[in-house]
């Protein structure tokens, strides 16, 4: 199946998959609320993370609660972690800075003799490990409510 048909697909199966088909179509997509980055969240908000990126129906019933409490239909909100590993730890290339023997005989490390691997060591691999989007007309309602729902009543935005 390609784009199109799939696209034709969603649309004949009406109600919430057409509006679907009809948000990629026309690029009227859900946009983000909140986003954390690796270095926003507590121990605590990790491992909660990481039991919604490791069940698909605990995640589906987080971003039903979080529609619900805002006032919008389910399915309307999407809780996305992309990568769960950046949850335990982000991986950097630092890890592979290994070692080049010069022609002495000496060694050094690859960051130091190229800046171009300097630099991807530095870099960050995602900017975000967890975004939460919806119709942009619930924003503001979803990026209050989120840290609530995934992470607990006492839990707040900081940003």
């Amino acid at each position: 199946m390609v784009d199109h048909e799939l696209l034709e697909w969603l649309k004949g199966e009406g109600g919430f998959q057409a509006e679907v088909a009809l948000r990629i179509k026309y690029r009227k997509l859900f946009k983000r609320a909140i986003a954390w980055g690796p270095e926003d969240l507590a121990e605590d908000q990790r491992e909660a993370l990481r039991a919604l990126a490791d069940d698909r129906v605990a995640r589906r019933e987080a971003e039903d609660a979080l529609a619900r409490k805002v006032g919008v239909d389910p399915g309307r909100v999407v809780i996305d972690i992309p990568l769960p590993e950046l949850l335990v730890s982000e991986p950097r290339i630092a890890s592979t800075d290994v070692p080049v023997v010069e022609e002495d005989g000496s060694a050094q490390r690859l960051s130091r003799l190229s800046p171009l691997a300097r630099a991807l060591q530095l870099r960050s691999v995602s900017d975000w490990v967890v975004m939460v989007a919806c119709d942009p007309a619930a924003r503001g309602r979803v990026a209050k409510a989120a840290p609530g729902v995934l992470f607990g009543p006492r839990a707040r935005r900081e940003d």
